[in-house]
């Protein structure tokens, strides 16, 4: 797991888990084309379960300039 958080505040930092099945994020602004009709349940590794309100992508621009599209990223 990689964890970036480079000058932001706790809410605003990177989780990158290189084995996981989908990204997820809370931060709804920072999702793209948002679908909420595409709601799911995820079971975490706690064993716990949390309610998907929807499906969206993340436009990531990098330090080069270019942008990166992170998809089917799942809204927590």
């Amino acid at each position: 797991m990689v964890t970036t958080n480079k000058g932001a505040s706790s809410s605003e930092a990177w989780c990158q888990d290189t084995e996981c099945f989908n990204h997820m994020t809370g931060h709804k602004d920072w999702l793209i084309d948002l679908d909420t009709r595409r709601s799911s349940k995820v079971k975490l590794a706690n064993r716990k379960n949390w309610n998907a309100e929807g499906v969206g992508n993340i436009l990531i621009r990098r330090k080069d300039g270019k942008t990166t599209l992170i998809e089917s990223v799942l809204f927590m």
